[in-house]
C-alpha cells in the first residue's frame, strides 16, 4: 500500500515528519516525550528502527484512522513506506 492508497482507504490520518527538530530535541528525547505523553511504548519499536532514526536524524510519525474517525493506530519509523506497511499490512 502506498500513500495514495492510504488516502483512499482510511477515514483520516496524520503524518508528521521530523517534529523533533521543531522542538530542538534529539530523536531520543522526542521518543521519550512521546512515551511520557502515552502515545508510544518504546518497547514496541524495534531497536534497529530506533537506531536508524537516530543515525538518520529522521522521525516519521503516522497516526491512522482505518475504520472509524475515533479509533486510531500509531507508529514511528525512519521510512514512510515501512511505516505504512507496518500499520496497514501488519
Amino acid at each position: 500500500m502506498n500513500l495514495e492508497d492510504l488516502i483512499k482507504k482510511c477515514n483520516n490520518f496524520h503524518l508528521t515528519v521530523n517534529d523533533h527538530r521543531t522542538e530542538y530535541m534529539t530523536v531520543s528525547e522526542y521518543l521519550s516525550k512521546l512515551e511520557t505523553q502515552g502515545m508510544l511504548d518504546q518497547e514496541d519499536v524495534h531497536d534497529d528502527v530506533v537506531k536508524k532514526m537516530i543515525e538518520n536524524d529522521t522521525l516519521i510519525e503516522l497516526q491512522v484512522y482505518p475504520h472509524t474517525p475515533c479509533g486510531f493506530i500509531y507508529t514511528v519509523h525512519y521510512d514512510l513506506q515501512m511505516a505504512i506497511d507496518f500499520l496497514m499490512d501488519g
